[in-house]
């Protein structure tokens, strides 16, 4: 069977930017961060609930009640909170720097022409060739087939808009990642 180029336009929508961000959410290191910084405010907060618990225990000893000990405690509650809310923070921010970006890099058209060496990419901005060994994976996320490269960016290609042989091709295509991480 002879195989052929495989050229792609994709339009960078709302589903894409989304899907961009859902994908920076899963990297390894965007896990680590978000579990250290569980652990931090788990520790944060248990310490000041404990200082809070104890200098109460030693003021009411006293007969008194310190607002200082009330609020300790509170802030030691508010930090456990937040440590469950890390991952909800981390894509906020995440969707604010995205924002922030220059327009032309979060939106606009992209055409890929993918070949056994690798993609090429076509943008407003720029133009150029990505060797298959400047990837270190490839999946599928919600509609799009996505190509990860090492430095954590990601190509995205929608399925839906890739007929049955072409997306056997590409999937062809991509599988050549795996052959160059294996070597």
């Amino acid at each position: 069977r002879e195989h052929l180029m495989l050229k792609y336009k994709l339009e960078v929508n709302d589903e894409a930017r989304k899907t961009i961000i859902d994908l920076a959410m899963e990297t390894k290191e965007s896990t680590r961060r978000r579990k250290k910084v569980f652990i931090y405010f788990i520790v944060f907060g248990l310490l000041f609930i404990a200082i809070g618990a104890a200098k109460l225990f030693l003021d009411m000893s006293d007969g008194v009640v310190e607002v200082s000990d009330i609020v300790l405690m509170l802030a030691g509650i508010l930090f456990i909170v937040m440590s469950f809310r890390a991952k909800p923070i981390q894509k906020k921010q995440l969707e604010k720097m995205q924002k922030r970006l220059d327009s032309s890099l979060t939106s606009g058209m992209r055409e890929y022409i993918i070949d056994e060496d690798g993609i090429q990419l076509i943008s407003e901005m720029s133009s150029g060739k990505l060797y298959w060994n400047a990837f270190s994976e490839y999946g599928f996320k919600g509609n799009y087939v996505y190509a990860r490269k090492k430095d954590e960016s990601v190509l995205l290609i929608n399925k839906d808009d890739l007929s049955k042989e072409e997306l056997d091709e590409l999937m062809r295509l991509l599988s050549n990642i795996e052959r160059q991480m294996n070597n």
